[in-house]
């Protein structure tokens, strides 16, 4: 974010589950399971944002392990959290996802997998640098308070 500093940084876990449909007719095989391996969640086709940043897209599509030389395959160009749901709900892919936001989803046809052995994501609150409003103090304040433990 041009012109911002970041406020706190840091990282926490678990913050990625796999996401996986489960209506009747596009039941994903691998919902069955309590928890996923990365490396055959990787195997399948992602959910996929155009011009995302190479680094995120290689973390949040877990490159890292799916096999050398195997490219990502996309099951459904999103532009947003919306576009994922209706991705995954619909059969056409799966996603990586913070834990937060898998807490509570509405729909009873997705289900939440822990997927160990994947690196947590990193968190960063940036603001721009003229930026004093209390409101935005204090929630950086709270933001480094969470992260520090």
């Amino acid at each position: 974010m041009l012109g911002a500093r970041a406020a706190a940084a840091g990282e926490s876990g678990p913050l990625v589950v796999g996401l996986l449909a489960t209506s009747a007719l596009d039941f994903h095989p691998l919902a069955a399971r309590e928890t996923l391996d990365p490396r055959e969640l990787a195997r399948e086709p992602f959910v996929w944002v155009a011009d995302v940043d190479p680094v995120v897209g290689a973390f949040w599509t877990l490159d890292d392990h799916r096999p050398v030389g195997e490219p990502l395959r996309v099951g459904a160009h999103i532009s947003g959290f919306e576009d994922m749901f209706a991705a995954v709900r619909a059969g056409q892919a799966v996603a990586a996802i913070p834990a937060s936001v898998a807490t509570g989803l509405p729909w009873p046809d997705l289900v939440v997998r822990e997927v160990p052995g994947l690196a947590p994501a990193t968190v960063a609150l940036c603001r721009r640098p003229a930026d004093r409003r209390p409101i935005i103090d204090a929630f950086a304040e709270t933001v480094q308070t969470i992260l520090a433990g």
